[in-house]
C-alpha cells in the first residue's frame, strides 16, 4: 500500500472522508478502541498535510487512550506518530525522546523487528541532533536485526521525512 505521500490529493480525501465516517460510527457503537486506532491514522494524514494542531490533539488523545488501557503496542504506534510529527516540525529532540519511549516499549513487547524500525527512527532523531556515535550504534543495532532476519531495509518503512 503506497504511503499518503504517494496517493493523489482526491484519494486521501476520500479516506479521510471514509475514516471519519467510520470513527463515528465506531463512537456511536461505543468501540472507543476501534475510536482511536482511527483517530491515529487521521492524525497520520494530518500530519503529511501539515495539520499539525489537528495531528497533535488527535495524538494527544489516541496517547491517552492507550495509556489508559494499558495498551502498549498501540501507545507505542501513537508515540512513533507523534515522533514523526516532532521530525516534521523540525523537532529533533521531542522526536529523539518519543522514539526512545518507543524502542523501550518494543523491546519489552519481544518484537525485534519493531525494534529495528524504532533504532531507525532513532537513528535519525540522533544524527540530527549531532549525536553521531549513537546513531551508529542505533544504525548497527537495526541493521544486525534485519540480516538476522535476512530482510532489506524497505522493511523499516521510513517515512520520507526520515529519509537520508
Amino acid at each position: 500500500m503506497p504511503s499518503s505521500s504517494q496517493v493523489s490529493c482526491g484519494d486521501v480525501s476520500e479516506a479521510e472522508t471514509y475514516l471519519t465516517e467510520a470513527k463515528t460510527v465506531a463512537h456511536e457503537l461505543g468501540d472507543e478502541h476501534t475510536v482511536a486506532l482511527l483517530d491515529r491514522a487521521l492524525a497520520d494524514i494530518d500530519t503529511d498535510h501539515g495539520q499539525w494542531r489537528s495531528a497533535t490533539r488527535r495524538l494527544d488523545r489516541t496517547l491517552r487512550f492507550n495509556l489508559a488501557h494499558n495498551d502498549r503496542d498501540n501507545e507505542a504506534e501513537t508515540l512513533q506518530s507523534m515522533g514523526h510529527l516532532a521530525a516534521i516540525q523540525s523537532e529533533p529532540e521531542q522526536a529523539r525522546e518519543l522514539f526512545d519511549r518507543v524502542l523501550q516499549i518494543r523491546r519489552e513487547l519481544g518484537q525485534p523487528v519493531e525494534v529495528a524500525r524504532a533504532l531507525a527512527r532513532l537513528q535519525w532523531a540522533h544524527q540530527a541532533t549531532g549525536e553521531q556515535g549513537k546513531a551508529e550504534e542505533c544504525r548497527d543495532g537495526w541493521r544486525a536485526i534485519v540480516d538476522d532476519f535476512g530482510l532489506d531495509d524497505g522493511c523499516l518503512r521510513l517515512p520520507s521525512h526520515l529519509r537520508g
